[in-house]
């Protein structure tokens, strides 16, 4: 097949306030499908159980499950999914080549083995908690099915192209011939900070910081992203441009303080000759960091899509970061109902630095989504707006063709 009759497709499905991405590669080999993220337990039964129905009828499957990080709105359906789909060797459901997920056994931890009492003492603990993804039902952390519990009862392929270690930044994979992944996030340190985090937890529950236990994993799943919700510095008091044309004042920024926004999986996808960046819920300082290194370039990258980082708040897309990469096509996924996002500063910092003709796509209708499309505010910076009906994914088709920023 001719590269001009190749097609990458990109699906971003109605994850409610999540995200919930298909990318359709075309290879030498078939097709490679990446699954990044599954949105909220309930993109599973409502979207993506029927679409991976569709994927296996096509003789396919997910080749790479990619889970950028452990909030409820990208885990929960992803959660769902390994849950109804059971031996990686006999799938219920479909097919998993492999998971790219940071766990409690990539913090790095070190130290001696928790005693039976200490480990007791921790489990006691969260001995009711809720399970990720907004359950209302209250389980032990013994019968919690986790990720990692998932992932490694069921024999599953886990972080392999890393030879089972951490993702962090700098790594790059080539998945096949012409399709190749750059990690953008986390480094290492976010990943110390979580673990920082995570040990602070342990000294507050009375147990030795430096003790380690299998039986931890759960507890770190089902109770990081508690307590990183806790620092998100959303609740700050914002400078609201909710009826301002302006470009935020860049001395106004504050970045997103959230460890486990920080830890995510961010990766520049290439595929065919075309450049999609995937920015999960990461920090725009890392993702420049991470910029800086794979681009030694005093220009902007051009990319061909840009998944927009934590669906559009104010916090993670920096003037910074969008002065350094570029994309006609800017992604935001999420239905409004957690932060009020889509934060219209977000917005206006990447209509102001780009280019004319570059398009906000949005997945669900909003108040930022229709002030951003108001005839005055596109005639100011040149930019188009769509808007889905938050009942259907959204679907974006890119040709083959060498990207001109190359």
């Amino acid at each position: 097949m001719a590269k001009s009759d190749q097609r990458v497709e990109v699906e971003i499905h109605p994850a409610r306030q999540g995200d919930a991405i298909l990318v359709r590669c075309p290879t030498e080999s078939g097709r490679f499908n990446i699954l990044i993220d599954g949105g909220v337990r309930a993109t599973y039964s409502e979207r993506l159980v029927h679409r991976f129905a569709a994927i296996q009828a096509e003789g396919e499957r997910l080749d790479l499950v990619v889970v950028s990080h452990i909030d409820t709105d990208h885990i929960g359906g992803i959660l769902e999914l390994f849950k109804a789909n059971g031996l990686s060797s006999a799938p219920q459901v479909i097919g998993v080549g492999e998971v790219w997920h940071n766990g409690y056994r990539h913090l790095g931890l070190e130290g001696r083995n928790a005693t039976e009492e200490e480990k007791r003492a921790v489990l006691s603990q969260v001995a009711n908690v809720g399970e990720p993804g907004g359950s209302e039902e209250r389980i032990s952390v013994k019968e919690a099915e986790t990720l990692s519990s998932l992932i490694s009862k069921n024999e599953y392929q886990w972080n392999s192209s890393f030879n089972g270690a951490a993702i962090v930044a700098g790594s790059r994979v080539v998945l096949r011939p012409g399709l190749a992944v750059s990690i953008l996030s986390p480094r290492s340190v976010e990943l110390k900070r979580l673990a920082r985090i995570w040990k602070s937890g342990l000294a507050m529950k009375g147990v030795n910081q430096s003790v380690i236990a299998p039986e931890f994993e759960a507890v770190f799943e089902l109770e990081l992203p508690l307590i990183s919700d806790g620092e998100d510095s959303e609740g700050d008091t914002p400078i609201s441009h909710s009826e301002s044309d302006e470009v935020p004042d860049p001395s106004a920024f504050r970045e997103d303080n959230s460890a486990v926004n920080g830890s995510s999986i961010a990766f520049l996808l290439e595929c065919i000759g075309r450049r999609l960046l995937f920015l999960a819920d990461a920090h725009p300082s890392v993702i420049l960091d991470g910029l800086r290194h794979q681009f030694e370039r005093s220009q902007p990258v051009e990319v061909d899509l840009i998944k927009v980082s934590h669906h559009g708040s104010r916090n993670n897309t920096s003037s910074g970061l969008v002065e350094a990469v570029w994309s006609p096509i800017n992604v935001i996924s999420t239905d409004g109902t957690k932060h009020e996002h889509p934060h219209a500063e977000a917005m206006l910092r990447i209509v102001g630095a780009s280019k004319a003709g570059s398009s906000l796509v949005f997945n669900y209708p909003s108040a930022t989504a229709a002030r951003m499309d108001q005839p005055s505010v596109r005639q100011k910076y040149g930019h188009s707006v769509t808007v889905g009906t938050g009942q259907e994914p959204l679907v974006l088709t890119f040709h083959g063709e060498e990207h001109g920023g190359k």
